[in-house]
């Protein structure tokens, strides 16, 4: 989720920003299942980790995945739609009632989600403490042109 937090801060500024510090956004994101609950066949729907990591890769073409990587409701308890009033990463808006067939990824192995974790893990040790260590001057961000 550091990756996640990273992007957040520097790509989503101003009108799109979803968390008050790096902190903030981690804490979040970090409690988040590791499988959509909703959905355990779709890991890239629903409310979920790999929902998020999937946004940071667009947030730099189009801010509207800040929304995305933000979350589900805002300070004030009404849902965090996008500017074209969509909700993602939403067991309830994502979530379809019953696994299609053309839906079904299968639920996601244990490899692979030791690896995303693992990530983590060695990224806050690489960092000693990224929530008070965080620079975006130390983070290597892809070199694109943000379509905004």
């Amino acid at each position: 989720m550091f990756d996640v937090c990273a992007l957040h801060e520097k790509y989503c500024t101003g009108e799109h920003r979803q968390y008050d510090s790096f902190a903030s956004c981690l804490s979040y994101l970090t409690a988040l299942p590791d499988v959509p609950v909703g959905c355990p066949w779709a890991p890239f729907a629903g409310s979920s980790k790999p929902c998020k990591l999937k946004h940071k890769l667009l947030v730099p073409f189009q801010a509207k995945h800040c929304y995305h990587m933000g979350p589900l409701t805002r300070a004030d308890g009404t849902p965090n739609y996008d500017p074209d009033g969509q909700l993602k990463c939403s067991d309830a808006e994502e979530c379809p009632a019953h696994p299609k067939t053309d839906f079904v990824l299968g639920e996601p192995t244990g490899e692979f989600l030791d690896a995303m974790n693992a990530y983590d893990a060695a990224i806050a040790t690489a960092y000693h403490n990224p929530i008070t260590n965080f620079s975006l001057d130390h983070y290597k961000f892809p070199n694109v042109a943000a379509a905004r």
